[in-house]
């Protein structure tokens, strides 16, 4: 299965319109309109073919949509949900400690008195 987000960008006069018929889509969760006119979009595929007729049925069939813009497409296996069913951020990678550098210490006094000098 696979997740995929995008925005769909309409006409700003039909952007109610499109987001209920966007609604009616299976599998189609919409998270909002943005500045009137980006409809925040999220649904489920079961492979990379569906994502692409879902994505021309968008473009041809809706009246309003002037473009769609595919942000993300992620297995489910790949995302992490925590006990509730929702997404947990990604934990940030931990760096490694940096290494510490040890300086050449001199086998004796004169050696270390010779390469000061000199």
């Amino acid at each position: 299965m696979l997740i995929t987000s995008m925005i769909v960008k309409v006409a700003p006069s039909q952007a109610m319109e499109v987001s209920r018929l966007l609604g009616h889509l299976p599998q189609v969760a919409i998270y909002g309109v943005h500045k009137g006119a980006n409809i925040i979009v999220v649904f489920e595929a079961s492979n990379a073919a569906e994502i692409k007729n879902i994505s021309q049925h968008i473009a041809n069939k809706i009246t309003g949509v002037l473009g769609i813009f595919q942000i993300d497409e992620i297995p489910d296996s790949e995302m992490n949900l925590n006990k509730t069913g929702l997404l947990e951020s990604p934990k940030p990678a931990v760096p490694a400690p940096p290494k510490k550098v040890e300086k050449p210490r001199p086998q004796s006094w004169q050696n270390f008195a010779y390469a000061y000098v000199h």
